[in-house]
């Protein structure tokens, strides 16, 4: 245990075990090596607290062991969605230990978040990454039961589901080149998320079957940990299998030293090609997800299948797009018009 230099920027880490044996090294944010060892030792006095030997639990020690703990089996979104409802938490509040958190405190930091002028949804989702929290701390029998329940949610307005017209598609795909052709098919023909896109590997696809698979890799997994198997529409088969004819990499879309683009990368590269000149249409890589939903309901489809090929864990998320056409109980994949 102790901390350490990193030797390119000059930023201090520290370096200790959490209790599963995993070597931590988090960055102490600072250059100043007295900063640095103070830093630390709130880290092992939070270690200790956590194991029995001090009468209170510093916030920020309950704050790192729940991140760890949850990090394995949660998406980098929802771990980055714990961090900024924290942020929030700890820039307002300022809590020092655990029991200084209430259901008073969560209501205070709900209408001052108001009165900043966020959006209801996002505060709604940070008090409930919040509440997690706070329940797992009761689970650990750090703190006592309370009613966390008792501070409510904001009443979200839903906003009109937005999706890019068959028009648009069309005139995305005669400008597109190789790489934003693709991009945009396995968006709109197969309603791929962006990690999904990054993470998609060609032994993810069995032409035979005419089928594509999202599923778990070492370093990454689909949302909500779901596998889901997707019916190759016939134009984006047709352009799948003769990309692979010269394919150099294990991903669909990679760079030119074979490694795969981060989601941040595929979403700035989409939102620069949209802002062409020949282009010049507004939207956004996420909206190639929608106009996929959209399409399948216009032309027949129905809510059960939509919602398996979404990859949903509940029918009700998909239910945004009933209204778009009417409700049939016949193939679904077949139903997307050819671009």
């Amino acid at each position: 245990m102790g901390i350490f230099k990193h030797p390119k920027t000059g930023i201090y880490h520290a370096n200790y075990f959490n209790d599963s044996g995993k070597r931590c090294r988090p960055s102490l944010h600072t250059r100043d090596k007295r900063i640095a060892q103070i830093k630390f030792a709130e880290i092992v006095q939070g270690k200790e607290a956590l194991s029995g030997n001090a009468s209170k639990i510093p916030w920020q020690a309950f704050k790192n062991k729940f991140i760890e703990t949850i990090a394995p089996e949660r998406a980098k979104t929802t771990i980055n969605h714990f961090k900024r409802a924290c942020f929030y938490l700890e820039s307002e509040l300022h809590p020092k230990y655990l029991t200084d958190m209430t259901p008073l405190k969560l209501q205070e930091l709900k209408t001052i978040l108001k009165e900043q002028g966020k959006g209801e949804a996002g505060i709604n989702r940070w008090l409930r990454a919040l509440k997690t929290m706070l329940r797992k701390a009761e689970d650990w029998n750090y703190i006592p039961p309370q009613k966390w329940q008792s501070v409510g949610s904001f009443k979200e307005v839903e906003h009109r589901v937005v999706f890019y017209t068959v028009a648009e598609l069309k005139k995305m795909l005669k400008c597109a080149k190789l790489f934003e052709k693709t991009l945009i098919l396995l968006g709109c023909q197969a309603g791929l998320r962006r990690g999904e896109i990054a993470n998609l590997q060609w032994q993810d696809i069995d032409f035979k079957k005419a089928v594509l698979s999202i599923t778990p890799k070492d370093n990454w997994h689909p949302k909500d940990f779901e596998v889901r198997h997707i019916p190759l529409a016939k134009q984006l088969g047709n352009h799948l299998k003769a990309l692979k004819e010269k394919a150099q990499s294990l991903y669909v879309l990679a760079k030119q030293d074979g490694r795969p683009y981060t989601p941040d990368e595929l979403t700035t590269l989409f939102t620069r090609f949209l802002k062409q000149e020949d282009v010049n249409i507004p939207g956004n890589i996420h909206k190639l997800r929608h106009t996929f939903a959209s399409l399948i309901m216009q032309n027949g489809g129905n809510l059960y299948d939509l919602s398996k090929l979404m990859g949903h864990s509940s029918i009700k998320m998909t239910e945004k797009y009933s209204h778009l056409g009417k409700i049939k109980t016949e193939t679904t994949i077949d139903r997307l018009p050819n671009l």
